[in-house]
């Protein structure tokens, strides 16, 4: 399950087909400039976003999984922190989230 949200290939599979990412604390992404910061596989995944080509939208916030479960029922924890303000660039972030969510959520669901 962590792949899906740590690796390149599995990050294609739900929100961007032009994903470069290696599952490993202080790997940087060139196009969308995120760092990672934490990784214990299987419980959390932390990126840096170090950089946004839109003032405001993403540059210098944090974006965490948590990944939980017991049996058959997995619990993914999202949040995406450090916004300077609710402005509008927060709002279209925010709701880029809902849609993306949902998309991993289509992805790892069976059936």
């Amino acid at each position: 399950m962590t792949d899906t949200i740590s690796q390149a290939e599995g990050i294609r599979r739900w929100w961007t087909r032009e994903a470069e990412l290696e599952a490993r604390p202080g790997f940087r992404t060139r196009a969308a400039r995120i760092r990672v910061s934490e990784l214990e596989p299987f419980r959390r995944i932390v990126w840096n976003v170090t950089h946004s080509d839109a003032p405001g939208v993403c540059g210098g916030t944090t974006i965490t999984f948590v990944v939980t479960g017991a049996g058959e029922a997995t619990k993914v924890t999202f949040s995406h922190r450090g916004f300077a303000d609710a402005n509008e660039a927060f709002h279209v972030v925010t709701r880029g989230w809902a849609y993306y969510l949902a998309s991993l959520r289509r992805f790892l669901e069976p059936g």
